[in-house]
This record gives C-alpha cells, structure tokens and sequence, in this order.
C-alpha cells in the first residue's frame, strides 16, 4: 500500500504530540513526534466521538508510536497497535463498539521492487505481484525437478470428454470418461472408419505401460445397419482408411466389439489386450492419443446415409514420461 497524503487539501488541523497523549474528541489528525523516544497515544472513549468519524494518526519520528483504545476499548479487534517506521500511520474509523481500520500509511516503504528473482534484501521496498508470482513459479519448477513431478499431457477439446490423471513423479494414470462422445464415420469405398484425438503427451520420452477400454457403442442413424458390429484401435496416428494397422491401434491392438443387441449397441464392449513396455520418441514431437472406430463394409451405408458411432464408458492409459532429452 502507498502513502496516503492526509495534510493539505483535507483541511485537517494538526494536533503535534512528542510524548504520551491523551486524544480529545475534536483530534481529527494527530502527528507524534517520536525522534526522541516511543510513546503512547490513548484513544478517546467511543462515547464521546460520533460513530463514522474518520481520524488520522502519523508517527513522524523514528521510533515507535503506540495507540491504545480508552479503556477496554479496542482498534481493529486488538487492545492496542504500534507503528515503528518513520511515517508509518493509520487511518481510523469510529464505530459503535470499537475503532475500526479504514487505511494504512506505511511511510517506512520508499521503493517498489519488479524484481524476479527477489534478490535485494531492504526494509523499505516492497515486491510488485508480478515478480513474487515470477519468483514462487521458479520455486515450484525447482521443486517438481527435485521430486520428480512432471508435467500432465493435454486433453483435446471434444464435446463428451473429460479426464481425471492421477500420479506422481514419472509414473501416470490417465483416466477418459466419454458421455456421448460422437465420432462420424466416413466411407473408404468400403469400411466405415474414423478417428478422434484424445490427448497429447508431454514432450519427451514416453514408456508405455498399458491401457483398457470399456465402451458402448451405439449407431445414430440407419446409415449402419441393425447387425453391425466393429472395431476399435487406440493409436498414436489418426486412421485414414478402413484398415486399422499399424500407428493406427499401436497402443490398444485391434479390438472387435460384440454384434449389436436390438439393433443400437454393441453392450459392453472391452479390450482384451494392450501394448505394454513399448517406448515412443516423443522428444521432437509429442505423441498423440487416437481412438479409431472402424465397421466393416458389410454392416453399413454412410456414403448414403451419414451415421456416427456414439461413444460412452472409460479409457484408462498408464505411462512414464522420461524426460526430454
């Protein structure tokens, strides 16, 4: 908090004090000289001053000015409050029951620091709120380096999802939850197919330790027929074709889901397997979390009729970011 001017356009009289000081009712600005020594100014009793009042008190010396609420009156909850920089003061309000804070006069603060580093050491400057965020934001990043913490991936903004990720140090637990999350099929001439991105890892190294799917799969239109059933992937790469292979379910191998049940769902479809162990260079680029859907040609007409596989459960990931370099 800066100075608050409280002489000249106020028109305040001044009351001067050197040594202890009994404040009278009509006091509006008390200045207390305490070059010489400390001392106390007792407050006036409540009873005698108009509830609202507003009255200033500056320690213009370099010792200590005490103020002391009359009787067991009290100033801001407290029985009494000192000030012990030269030009230190207060700005104090009159209430039914007790005297009441309205601003600090912090005179002993001559300087504002932006200083990211806080690396001064005074009595009379303070720090700006940019540098002591900038210098807590170094503290932290030096403490995650010293235990390990590391950073959280990115969850793609998709209509439907969320994520909870839990661990600590390398080790992570990811956790998807989908409600209702669409995926729109396109026609490769033959397969129906497609992939949404989930997640985007960290930059660096990334040790893969496994992953499970428990999904309902369900058809939102007539353009994949009653019987259908499918195929679901967890990739690195989005598929392009009704195939999937390769970067395409390098994560979670292809999985075929169970044939419909009254014509809408697959019921609770699950993987069966998962990589595990696998090491993906992700230093360069970090590497990316598909999930691709694929219904054979047999089961459906998108071309004609556009249909979207309609997806709700959870995908749980576990993996390791080793570092960047």
């Amino acid at each position: 908090m800066t100075n608050i001017p409280i002489t000249g356009g106020l028109g305040l009289t001044v009351t001067p004090a050197s040594t202890t000081y009994q404040m009278l009712y009509s006091d509006r600005y008390i200045e207390a000289d305490t070059s010489s020594a400390g001392f106390t100014i007792t407050l006036a009793a409540l009873k005698d001053i108009v509830p609202g009042t507003l009255i200033a008190f500056l320690n213009i010396g370099t010792n200590t000015m005490t103020l002391d609420g009359y009787g067991s009156e009290l100033i801001n909850g407290a029985a009494t409050s000192t000030y012990v920089n030269q030009y230190d003061g207060v700005i104090l309000v009159a209430g039914a029951d007790g005297w009441y804070l309205v601003a600090n006069l912090l005179g002993g603060i001559t300087t504002v620091l932006d200083e990211d580093d806080l690396g001064s050491d005074s009595d009379t400057a303070i720090a700006t709120q940019q540098s002591i965020k900038a210098y807590i934001d170094a503290l932290m990043a030096q403490l995650r380096t010293l235990l390990g913490i590391t950073d959280d991936g990115a969850i793609n903004t998709t209509t439907g999802l969320s994520i909870v990720e839990v661990g600590t140090g390398a080790q992570k637990k990811t956790i998807f939850t989908f409600s209702n999350v669409d995926v729109a099929l396109a026609d490769d001439g033959a397969d129906a197919y497609k992939g949404i991105k989930l997640y985007t890892m960290p930059t660096g190294w990334i040790i893969w330790d496994g992953a499970v799917a428990d999904f309902d799969l369900t058809k939102s239109s007539g353009g994949v027929f009653a019987t259908w059933d499918g195929f679901i992937g967890l990739g690195t790469v989005e598929c392009d074709a009704g195939v999937l292979a390769g970067t395409e379910q390098d994560l979670i191998p292809v999985t075929a889901t169970p044939q419909a049940a009254g014509g809408e769902t697959t019921g609770d479809m699950q993987s069966t397997a998962t990589e595990s162990g696998d090491i993906f260079d992700g230093h360069a680029t970090a590497k990316e979390v598909w999930l691709n859907v694929k219904v054979d040609d047999a089961d459906h007409d998108v071309a004609g009729t556009p249909c979207n596989i309609i997806v709700n459960g959870t995908l749980t990931i576990l993996w390791k970011l080793m570092g960047d370099n």
